[in-house]
């Protein structure tokens, strides 16, 4: 309370910069004691001094997001005090003028507050007309009661006027018309009666004609206000066409905001016949097309089972964003179903696929854990990945390679084979090769010993066949020592590969000898080309790095390993 009364006069003054003051760990209900405290200093204030704290409640809402769902969700009525917004107004002027010049050069010569401050007796509704088109060129945004004042004052005229602005405004979303269809609401969508609420000819006529050009513009507490309406499912589903035919010119948030505020509200409603407007539809493709229109992607699919019981996801599979895909795997048993996963990828090869599987490999991680994949799915999953995305991989920056090999693929990427590897590496270069090497290696403890060593083959080959260019001081830039090579282009699979092979890269076995397997070094240790048999100090040091090995078993590999090598070499 202390906001509400004590310091109203105060706040009324603030500039957004004094908010910065305000810190931002406060608690939401100290923040809706301060932007009560401003609201109440709102309404008190005349309209020419309150640009401001109009300002300052825009700067402190942009602050405090997290606090704002639940204001969000209460249909707010705009109080109009013709005293306030005319204060600095002469009401005679408009009129005075408009009798001598009676045209549309005078009439835009005019703010829109003047015009709702005058005796309006020249608002026709050719004259309404021209000065929403002029106000609309000019950018320039009034408030909702400047917006609700003039509308009342012109309510005669209004709806013929309505009618007509709609048949020349543009349909991009408008900032300086969200507060005109605030108004629109007020004064007019708000007194509809019982019978033109269940009158598909009238809603249809409002919302498709009348409000069309405003509906872009739309603001979270006018939809909140709309769905607490008594439409009938036939006529909700028209207003949701109206919506979607403007969906284009909506930005993604005011997008999202018509399912939010509208859509799930409405439809969530236990005060209907109908409620969900289950039972006006055959089937849950007509039921999702009818009353989300083109907004359904913004759902969740537990949001679309909730509204109906009855709801397929196995029938609506073709119509769900790849989020809604994501969920639908994740929650259908489909970790363990193969077949699943190729409807999956069906639906997904829809349109952007590389962009559509993105989508859906992050969303599966979303909660910040990765899917329990059967083993035969994920490499289901893979496999059908890979198709998707290796068309692209010519095109793949840097930013690209690590995005995709150490986030997006990270759930199936254990999964990911040797012929996939000599695909990917083909044609890339060696800052991406380590980019590919990092993130693999991170998949490695989970890829069976068989895969690990198919893998440390293919990254063998690819060095082998590009050993005149990693071999250029570019490619050894940031490494500063053997064993950091090795880590860059062989990471978790260089101990898949022989110590032979690892020699035709001039490695100094000094520096490499604590990267190496047991077997690895059993290898070293014979090889006559290393002299480590005749070198006491290499070969205790090779020694030592085996009994202090953390994994107990390393000593005994390396004798079993030693034994059959040195077998060989004596044969």
């Amino acid at each position: 309370m202390l906001f509400q009364d004590q310091l109203a006069p105060v706040l009324a003054s603030l500039h957004p910069g004094s908010l910065a003051v305000i810190p931002n760990n406060i608690s939401c209900h100290s923040y809706r004691a301060i932007l009560g405290g401003l609201g109440q200093s709102l309404e008190s204030l005349p309209l020419h001094l309150s640009d401001s704290l109009r300002s300052s409640i825009k700067s402190l809402k942009e602050r405090f997001t997290r606090c704002s769902l639940p204001d969000s969700f209460m249909c707010k009525k705009t109080p109009v005090n013709e005293n306030l917004i005319c204060a600095a107004v002469n009401r005679s002027h408009v009129q005075e003028t408009l009798s001598v010049y009676n045209s549309s050069e005078a009439l835009c010569r005019f703010t829109l507050t003047e015009h709702a401050c005058s005796s309006a007796t020249h608002l026709t509704a050719s004259n309404l007309v021209t000065l929403m088109k002029c106000t609309l060129a000019s950018n320039r945004t009034y408030p909702t009661e400047v917006w609700k004042l003039l509308f009342q004052k012109a309510s005669p005229e209004l709806d013929k006027a309505l009618e007509t602005f709609a048949t020349m405004a543009p349909g991009n979303s408008k900032p300086s018309l969200s507060h005109a269809l605030e108004a629109l609401g007020e004064v007019r969508i708000a007194n509809f009666s019982q019978t033109q609420l269940q009158s598909d000819d009238f809603v249809s006529s409002w919302f498709q004609t009348n409000i069309r050009p405003f509906l872009a513009s739309t603001t979270p507490n006018f939809l909140f206000c709309l769905s607490s309406k008594n439409f009938s499912c036939e006529t909700y589903q028209t207003v949701i066409k109206a919506f979607s035919s403007q969906m284009a010119s909506m930005d993604r948030e005011q997008q999202q905001a018509v399912y939010t505020h509208f859509i799930r509200p409405f439809l969530s409603r236990n005060d209907s016949s109908d409620p969900g407007c289950v039972s006006f539809n055959r089937g849950s493709k007509e039921w999702l097309q009818g009353n989300f229109g083109n907004f359904s992607g913004f759902a969740k699919l537990r949001d679309l089972q909730h509204l109906n019981a009855n709801f397929s996801s196995a029938e609506l599979l073709p119509l769900l964003t790849p989020t809604q895909v994501a969920e639908l795997t994740l929650s259908s048993g489909a970790l363990n179903d193969t077949d699943h996963i190729d409807r999956v990828f069906e639906r997904l090869q829809e349109g952007d696929a590389l962009e559509n599987v993105e989508e859906f490999l992050t969303q599966l991680t979303a909660n910040g854990k990765g899917p329990d994949f059967q083993p035969v799915v994920r490499d289901r999953v893979m496999n059908r990945t890979f198709s998707i995305i290796s068309p692209h991989f010519t095109h793949f920056m840097e930013e690209d390679w690590f995005v995709w090999f150490h986030k997006i693929l990270v759930p199936v990427l254990p999964s990911f084979s040797p012929m996939m590897i000599k695909s990917a590496t083909t044609t890339i270069s060696c800052k991406n090769f380590q980019v590919v090497v990092s993130g693999m290696s991170n998949a490695a403890p989970a890829m069976s010993k068989g895969q690990r060593k198919g893998i440390g083959k293919a990254l063998l080959s690819h060095l082998d066949k590009s050993a005149s260019v990693i071999n250029k001081p570019g490619c050894r830039q940031g490494i500063q020592s053997d064993a950091e090579w090795l880590e860059a282009y062989l990471g978790a699979f260089s101990q898949q590969v022989t110590y032979s092979d690892l020699k035709a890269f001039n490695l100094s076995a000094m520096a490499v000898v604590d990267s190496l397997s047991p077997e690895q070094k059993a290898e070293l240790i014979l090889d006559t080309d290393s002299g480590a048999l005749e070198d006491e100090a290499f070969l205790r040091e090779v020694l030592t790095s085996l009994i202090e090995s953390p994994d107990d078993e390393d000593f005994e590999h390396f004798l079993i390993a030693f034994a059959k090598a040195n077998k060989q070499v004596n044969a």
